[in-house]
């Protein structure tokens, strides 16, 4: 059965970081043969796919965007097995800046 997970992040406009999909469990004892990752809606810049087949794990690296804007990246990966699946991550790109919680006691 193929289901399509959507997590919902949020980056800054400025930062380049990595994001993926741990397949594990629905993987059981399949293995990824192939991961592809592709830009579904919005702008950003993708590099550095990567796979790691023991952990079952997928991996992309992502920067910039357009600060206010929603992009879609959707990750298939099909296995040693013949299953094929797609997951998709989707981000808010937004300045994140340093919050301040304060707690108020009284006694």
């Amino acid at each position: 059965m193929a289901t399509t997970c959507c997590a919902c992040l949020v980056k800054d406009p400025d930062a380049k970081l990595n994001y993926g999909f741990d397949w594990g469990d629905w993987l059981g004892s399949d293995t990824i043969q192939q991961s592809n990752w592709e830009v579904v809606e919005g702008t950003i810049t993708t590099s550095s796919e990567a796979v790691d087949s023991t952990l079952k794990k997928t991996e992309i690296w992502l920067e910039g965007g357009t600060k206010g804007a929603t992009v879609q990246i959707r990750n298939r990966i099909t296995t040693v097995g013949g299953l094929k699946d797609d997951r998709t991550l989707e981000i808010r790109i937004m300045e994140r800046g340093y919050v301040y919680w304060k707690t108020h006691k009284r006694y």
